[in-house]
């Protein structure tokens, strides 16, 4: 089955404005299910990594829109993570 990037892209950009925070594998197999004609699913995952910046920092520069880069955590952010999830974990 032939598909066309751009046409994945697109489609991408569409799903990314509606679910910003959604994780990357799950938002690809939400568009694989919509959408069986985009090739795989990986191959739109690589596309959501892509438009978020998760892609390699020379594939960044590439990107005519920052809209949807996601920021890095801070240390402290992942350390409040981490005591949250051992907390629920003892609990």
């Amino acid at each position: 089955m032939s598909y066309n990037t751009r046409e994945i892209g697109k489609t991408v950009v569409e799903y990314l404005e509606k679910f910003p925070t959604m994780r990357p594998q799950h938002l690809a197999n939400l568009i694989f299910e919509k959408h069986p004609e985009l090739s795989s699913v990986e191959s739109i995952r690589g596309c959501i990594r892509y438009y978020r910046g998760k892609n390699g920092e020379c594939n960044r520069g590439k990107i005519a829109s920052d809209e949807f880069f996601v920021k890095p955590k801070t240390d402290t952010e992942i350390i409040k993570e981490i005591i949250k999830s051992t907390k629920l974990v003892k609990g």
